[in-house]
């Protein structure tokens, strides 16, 4: 029996938009909770490729966004006063040999899982244990997730004034950009990859004792070991292990280069890695999910 034979063109309880998918293994419906050009889309998808004890799960989805002509557009704030989105994938399934549905071990209809599924996607506005689950949404969503990103804001500001290097990290497509340049992508098909000229490729350079160093990582450098001199002589203060480093020739050299690789290679690496965790971070926050 076709489970989808009890679905096909379902128009009760206020849904409607009936639309079957491409390769008839699930659909999709819409019922609108207010008049405002915005509407709730459940989807079901019957996952015969996962079939266990002649049972299938069904992976269920309950988005709410503005009216598009193939769905819904997927919001990107989190609002009070909207239903909350979900999604459930070992929780409902269908015996393929009779076409029953089922919750855990129990037998459902095909009224009582679609409405179930909205009362729970709409449970947010109509109860007070909906408005905390809401306000838990919130919470990490937006709150939680905005830490990350002002924490990647910060990283990035100060890998800029100490490499001069613009740098950012996407993770959906695990993108980084280097100086608006896409240096490496998980799916390089799906993104713009440039090479860069010859001319942006060449910076300018410091020998340093014969370590090479940008002017700008060279600058920094110079500023901050200036500020430190300045910070000890406006306090009338110098550690011994400072004055022994000035008054031994082979000690600077080697605290020169060494502070320097510190400043140009190893600092900024660091940078970039906490950059790109606190973006995964934020990213995971962003679609943070909860028991309903």
């Amino acid at each position: 029996m076709n489970i989808l034979d009890q679905f096909i063109n379902y128009n009760r309880n206020g849904f409607y938009g009936f639309t079957l998918f491409e390769d008839e293994l699930g659909f999709s419906i819409k019922k609108d909770l207010r008049n405002d050009g915005n509407t709730s889309q459940l989807s079901f998808y019957f996952q015969k490729q996962k079939v266990k004890e002649n049972l299938a799960p069904i992976l269920i989805s309950a988005t709410y966004g503005q009216k598009v002509e193939n769905g819904v557009r997927v919001r990107s704030k989190v609002n009070f006063l909207d239903p909350v989105d979900l999604n459930s994938e070992n929780d409902y399934f269908y015996d393929i040999n009779n076409g029953k549905l089922l919750k855990g071990k129990r037998e459902i209809t095909p009224d009582h899982l679609i409405d179930e599924i909205y009362n729970i996607h709409i449970k947010s506005i109509k109860s007070l244990r909906g408005f905390f689950n809401t306000a838990k949404l919130f919470f990490w969503r937006v709150f939680v997730k905005n830490i990350y990103t002002i924490l990647s804001v910060i990283l990035r500001l100060l890998l800029f004034l100490v490499k001069g290097n613009r740098y950012s990290y996407e993770p959906l497509f695990e993108k980084e950009i280097s100086d608006g340049q896409v240096v490496r992508a998980k799916y390089p098909d799906m993104v713009s990859l440039p090479r860069l000229k010859d001319k942006e490729k060449k910076s300018e350079v410091f020998n340093f004792w014969g370590y090479k160093v940008e002017f700008w990582v060279m600058a920094f450098y110079s500023a901050l070991n200036l500020s430190i001199y300045l910070y000890f002589e406006l306090n009338n203060f110098t550690p011994k292990i400072v004055n022994k480093i000035l008054e031994n020739n082979l000690l600077l050299i080697n605290y020169a280069f060494l502070s320097l690789y510190l400043v140009d290679i190893i600092i900024p690496s660091l940078l970039k890695w906490s950059i790109k965790r606190s973006s995964i971070s934020a990213y995971k926050f962003l679609y943070k999910k909860i028991k309903l």
